[in-house]
């Protein structure tokens, strides 16, 4: 029987053998750092995603009320006037809390509704009516047969505002009738 006798080259290689297998494997710190990035990444991307995803509401509000003034004005460029109005003078664009209207005017003290009757915005929106008549401060009248608008200034502004980014968009009414949206 033949005892095994260490050499040198056994004790010098050993210990590398060990580290070797150690080694195909990830520290601790490694992992740490790998989660850090990630989740700064994430926090990045989700911040940049409530920016957008705000800035996306306050345009698509901007768009509709765009939609709904080209409305009014295509209907009382067309003249037709409700069936309970006896004398179309136009469609009024109303402006009230939170809401707005379509409505049209058919005689000084009447109005009939046209079924956009108090269309409310998301929370945290609001509209703001500038440079508009003092008769009429939150109301715009596209008045029937191509005639214009009521506005008294070249342009009426309406604002549509985010309260709490301070983000907002403009749409210009013309007194022509011409409508903007910037």
């Amino acid at each position: 029987m033949r005892l095994k006798i260490p050499s040198r080259k056994d004790e010098v290689y050993a210990p590398m053998e060990n580290k070797k297998k150690l080694s195909s494997a990830y520290t601790l710190i490694e992992i740490l750092v790998s989660i850090l990035i990630i989740a700064t990444l994430f926090g990045i991307g989700y911040a940049n995603f409530r920016a957008y995803a705000r800035r996306q509401a306050v345009i698509s509000v901007a768009r509709q009320v765009e939609a709904d003034l080209k409305l009014a004005q295509e209907l009382a460029l067309s003249g037709n006037k409700p069936d309970d109005c006896t004398v179309f003078d136009g469609i009024n664009f109303i402006i009230g809390e939170g809401t707005y209207s379509l409505k049209a005017k058919c005689s000084p003290e009447d109005s009939v509704s046209l079924g956009k009757e108090d269309v409310s915005l998301p929370s945290g929106l609001t509209l703001d009516l500038s440079g508009n008549n003092e008769s009429n401060p939150n109301a715009i009248l596209f008045k029937s047969v191509g005639q214009g608008t009521d506005i008294q200034e070249s342009e009426a502004i309406i604002t549509i505002s985010q309260e709490a980014t301070r983000l907002n968009a403009r749409i210009i009414v013309q007194k022509s009738g011409e409508i903007t949206l910037k």
